[in-house]
């Protein structure tokens, strides 16, 4: 059994991972974003069972199962192990979408939560917007908000923002795959292709977060805006455009 048939598996289900990542978050379609986790986890864990397939000799298992207790140690990898069991015997992944609103106000910042379930979160940043208003133009006299408004994916009743942890744990695949790589060399053409295509991914991935947050400004009478040269009525594409 040659290195392709241990590497070029592994590559394939680390790329097909990382593309329903990718679609992850994008135009704020909450029943997308569960699909998406679901298939993320679903081949995340695939590409260590690939892998064990395709080892036939003593020496490649022996390689194998050093890496794997070396680099894919810890509780990020146990959560991912956790989270793929619990999503495709059990139940779709428990996600809760958060939209958060940091107001900066005269009298210091004020943080708005949306306490239900977010589905549909351009709805819920209209809402929110209804409630700057009330509060901020009505009550209190301003002409002019300054806020900014962030999206924050959680699992069920967990506080944590699930995607630091998710980003942490494919950070260790990453090095796991480069030194399986180093033990089972394969520079074919398919193999080349999917590194690159992985490296692209991992470069979208990185920076993700920066689309889930956004600065607005909202005047008296005006339409929101978002940072400075931003100026038309808010569509999803706005808050989730990557």
């Amino acid at each position: 059994m040659g290195s392709h048939e241990i590497l070029a598996p592994a590559l394939q289900k680390f790329y097909s991972a990382l593309k329903s990542l990718d679609e992850f978050g994008r135009k704020g379609d909450f029943f997308d974003d569960v699909s998406n986790l679901d298939k993320f986890f679903s081949e995340f864990r695939n590409i260590t069972f690939v892998i064990q397939k395709s080892l036939h000799t003593e020496e490649n298992k022996r390689i194998y199962a050093e890496l794997r207790d070396r680099l894919l140690t810890g509780d990020t990898l146990k959560w991912f192990i956790n989270t793929r069991n619990r999503t495709t015997k059990e139940r779709p992944f428990e996600l809760k979408k958060e939209l958060v609103l940091d107001l900066y106000l005269p009298g210091g910042p004020y943080t708005l939560k949306d306490p239900d379930l977010v589905v549909d979160v351009e709805a819920s940043f209209h809402e929110a917007l209804q409630g700057i208003r009330s509060v901020c133009f009505e009550k209190l006299g301003l002409a002019e908000v300054f806020f900014t408004a962030r999206i924050l994916f959680r699992e069920a009743d967990d506080p944590v923002d699930i995607y630091p942890k998710i980003k942490e744990g494919i950070a260790q695949m990453e090095r796991f795959l480069r030194e399986i790589g180093e033990h089972f060399p394969c520079g074919c053409g398919q193999c080349l292709a999917l590194k690159e295509k992985i490296d692209t991914l991992l470069g979208r991935l990185q920076w993700k977060e920066l689309h889930f947050v956004n600065d607005y400004t909202l005047e008296l009478g005006k339409e929101v805006r978002r940072g400075e040269k931003f100026e038309s009525k808010l569509s999803n594409s706005d808050l989730y455009a990557c």
